[in-house]
This record gives C-alpha cells, sequence and structure tokens, in this order.
C-alpha cells in the first residue's frame, strides 16, 4: 500500500462529490494510479543510531554488576529469599546498565557507586563484618527461647527491698534472624553427622555433647 494512496483517493472522492471538472478528475486519478504503482525505496539501516556504551558507563555498569552479585550471593542461599536471587538475576543487567550510564553523566551518582564497591563491599574490614554476621545471628537463633523471654522492667528503690514495677512489657521477636538462620537442631545434625568431623575430635579424645552420644537420661553412652 503506497504511503499517501489512501489520502490521495480520498481527495479524488471529496472532489468528485463537490463537482470537480472530469479533467481535473482525471488528472488526480491518473496520480494516484502513479502513486499506488511505485514501489517503495529500500529502507536505509543508516538511520538508527547505535548506541555505545562509554567508559565511565562501563566501569560503573561493572561495579554494579559486582554489588548485585554481593546480595545474590546471600539470597541464593536461603529458601525464603531464593526468588529475591531470581528476581537480581532476570532485572540486574538492565538495571546495571540504566544505573551505569546515570553515573557517566552524574558525579554524585559515581561518588556513591565508589563508596558502596570500593569503600563498602571491598573493604576487608566491613568483609569481616559482614562475613561474622551470619554467626552472631544464629548464636543469637540457638538461645532464642532465652532470648524471647518476656521481660517486665523495674526499678528497684535504693536502701530497701521494694521495687517499682513499669506499666509496660518487653517481648523481643526474632522474625528477622529466623529468615536468615537454621534451626539448631538441623545445624547440629548436619555438622556433627558427619563422620569426619566426628572422627577429628575422636583423635582428639573429645566425646561430642550430641544427642546421639547420650542416653535419655542425660548419661554418656
Amino acid at each position: 500500500m503506497s504511503l499517501y494512496g489512501d489520502d490521495l483517493l480520498d481527495s479524488i472522492q471529496q472532489a468528485s462529490f463537490l463537482g470537480a471538472e472530469d479533467d481535473e478528475e482525471q488528472h488526480l486519478q491518473d496520480l494516484a494510479d502513479e502513486i499506488n504503482n511505485e514501489e517503495l525505496r529500500e529502507a536505509s539501516a543508516d538511520f538508527v543510531e547505535e548506541k555505545k556504551e562509554t567508559a565511565t558507563a562501563r566501569k560503573y555498569r561493572l561495579k554494579v554488576k559486582h554489588g548485585l552479585n554481593y546480595l545474590l550471593n546471600f539470597f541464593v542461599q536461603q529458601p525464603r529469599t531464593i526468588a529475591d536471587a531470581a528476581a537480581i538475576i532476570e532485572y540486574g543487567p538492565q538495571v546495571s546498565r540504566a544505573v551505569g550510564e546515570l553515573a557517566d553523566a552524574e558525579p554524585r551518582v559515581r561518588r556513591a557507586i565508589d563508596f558502596l564497591t570500593d569503600d563498602g563491599i571491598d573493604n576487608p574490614y566491613i568483609m569481616l563484618a559482614v562475613a561474622t554476621i551470619p554467626l552472631a545471628m544464629q548464636l543469637v537463633r540457638n538461645h532464642e527461647k532465652a532470648l524471647t523471654k518476656e521481660v517486665r522492667p523495674h526499678i528497684r528503690i535504693p536502701f530497701t527491698k521494694r521495687e517499682i514495677r513499669l506499666p509496660f512489657k518487653f517481648n523481643f521477636k526474632l522474625k528477622f534472624v529466623k529468615t536468615y538462620t537454621a534451626e539448631p537442631e538441623t545445624l547440629t545434625s548436619h555438622v556433627f553427622g558427619n563422620p569426619l568431623i566426628v572422627e577429628a575430635f575422636a583423635k582428639r579424645d573429645i566425646k561430642i555433647a550430641w544427642a546421639p552420644n547420650y542416653t535419655a537420661n542425660g548419661q554418656r553412652r
């Protein structure tokens, strides 16, 4: 179909309706036939711009990719966050490119990314702190019963045995900790169920204080 034929035919119909002269109408009809029979020119791909990535955009795209992979390593290891890991893999590339292009144009974005990567996740002190977080959280989970006890604060009056109990209570919840830790029994079975670990302790003449090594009344087997 011609790019102009439909409009021109509409003009011809309007001219006929308005009572145009026969010669003029025939001229318009001939012009329409000529346009309809004309082959379209070959489209040129040169018009489509090629988007090139600058060196700065590439640098910061890779930094963002590195940061997202840092999060990915945490999320992929927990059943409750596995969907988050999938989301990072699915949408991470386009996010990295977009942030890289923004960093190419905005110095403040570059400084923020440098701080989060060079001074953050790649800083050995930060890496040490992050590495100890799972241990600390698991220790809290292991002693959940003691930590989640309801606490009613009180003030003791000096030089007396009297106490003033405050009219509120503290009740610590460990929902966040549970998301990123294992059940203590599951973790214990996983670690000390490994024969190599049991053997390593046995060579040092250390008996592991684990349920299979004890009778029902708490005596060593």
